[in-house]
């Protein structure tokens, strides 16, 4: 079964949280979904089930650092504001 667009789309995800924050594959896997396993398989062009690609968004909305979450707009321009 190949990638679905969806799949595609989460691996890009979790790629660039990966990248903000430095964490292994293995690693991001086992606390995410309990699956050490689960982004080489979506290497492989495996297909994630619906609930477990919302487990994972979860898991990294909750773990994003704050200086890789794009502050909001009317934060930034307070910030601009004050010369920070």
């Amino acid at each position: 079964m190949g990638m679905t667009d969806t799949s595609h789309t989460l691996l890009a995800e979790i790629d660039a949280f990966l990248a903000a924050t430095g964490m292994g594959e293995s690693y991001f896997g086992k606390r995410a979904v309990g699956n050490s396993e689960l982004v080489a398989r979506l290497r492989r062009k495996r297909r994630v089930w619906p609930e477990t690609a919302e487990k994972v968004r979860g898991f990294m909305q909750a773990h994003t650092p704050p200086h890789a979450q794009p502050a909001p707009a009317d934060q930034g321009a307070v910030a601009k504001r004050a010369g920070t």
